[in-house]
């Protein structure tokens, strides 16, 4: 099925969905918009920060489809207060479920990222290089009010064919977690209205001497 047809969005599912009051459609071929449901709905903002591809802190918000009756994909019309903010897309959530609406850039909220790298040479008869990379993340909260944020970052992760290439002696700051599998390390976490918050981790990459490491954007 195209995934635009009725069908597709539902996900299987067979949605009956009633528009209050009595409605009238010309036979002439127009179309006309019919509401079917209007509701309010709690948001919960947060800031989706990837300061190792982008600067540029993302709000997101968080929507729980509390009305009791699905929500068809289509696209989303967004609004900060009464100001018109852009367009958008959410896919289709049945009740209980979560919608997630991508609401753009926010200026107020700055990021910076440094990396900084140290290389010894270790070993008595096989000599290794040993390579110490620390990675510094600032994310300056220029709003009055405190703000959610998830920052997201990476430590490298070992091919299986890489026999001679080590991951070492990573260090995380508290409240950062890292997914072993995938080497992506998160902290989530609320900053103070006017504040800085300060990150810091780092880790080891140990290799035979003289080889070359690259890094490449996958």
């Amino acid at each position: 099925l195209h995934p635009d047809l009725p069908a597709a969005a539902a996900k299987g599912y067979i949605f009956t969905l009633y528009a209050p009051g009595r409605h009238s459609v010309a036979s002439t071929g127009s179309k006309r918009r019919i509401p079917l449901l209007r509701k309010t709905l709690k948001v919960v903002p947060t800031y989706r920060i990837i300061p190792g591809r982008s600067k540029r802190a993302y709000l997101m918000a968080a929507v729980k489809n509390t009305t009791g009756r699905p929500i068809l994909r289509g696209h989303a019309n967004l609004f900060a207060g009464a100001m018109f903010s852009g367009r958008s897309w959410i896919n289709t959530a049945l009740p209980g479920r979560e919608i997630k609406l991508p609401l753009g850039v926010d200026d107020a909220v700055k990021v910076e990222r440094h990396l900084r790298q140290k290389t010894l040479v270790k070993g008595v008869f096989f000599k290794d290089d040993v390579t110490r990379y620390t990675v510094q993340i600032q994310v300056a909260n220029h709003h009055r009010m405190a703000v959610q944020v998830e920052v997201h970052d990476q430590v490298p992760v070992v091919p299986k064919w890489a026999k001679k290439l080590e991951v070492k002696e990573v260090s995380l700051p508290k409240g950062m977690t890292r997914d072993k599998k995938t080497g992506q390390v998160t902290w989530k976490g609320a900053i103070k209205g006017s504040s800085v918050k300060k990150l810091s981790f780092s880790f080891n990459i140990v290799r035979p001497k003289d080889w070359e490491l690259r890094q490449h954007g996958g």
